[in-house]
């Protein structure tokens, strides 16, 4: 499953999981809002509700358990305060997406009996 969301949380991921993560910029071109129209749709967890207004996605505050497999493309804000009901960017503000992936990962029973 696909995300978009403007927080990412190591409790968005079970602890076993947690060397699975894979972060990254998202590449320079592609903006993750359009995959909420695909034919395999994003879910919006985007919990700010001025953030969600500025990228047109609905404001959805929903916890999130990420498994493997699933995507959560973060809209990180750089900037001063929002202010309150703002519908475009400030001056000198700027949203960096990055990817958040939990590769699928091939566990043996020694690796699982480590974990526990």
């Amino acid at each position: 499953m696909d995300y978009i969301g403007n927080a990412f949380s190591l409790g968005m991921v079970e602890s076993y999981l947690l060397e699975a993560i894979r972060i990254r910029p998202v590449r320079h071109g592609f903006n993750p809002v359009t995959l909420l129209q695909a034919k395999k749709p994003a879910v919006s967890v985007v919990g700010h509700e001025d953030i969600a207004r500025i990228l047109g996605v609905p404001f959805n505050r929903q916890s999130v358990k990420l498994l493997p497999g699933d995507e959560l493309f973060v809209a990180q804000y750089y900037g001063e305060r929002l202010p309150e009901g703002c519908t475009t960017l400030p001056p000198n503000a700027v949203i960096k997406w990055v990817s958040v992936k939990i590769r699928k990962v091939r566990w043996s029973e020694q690796d699982a009996q480590l974990s526990s």
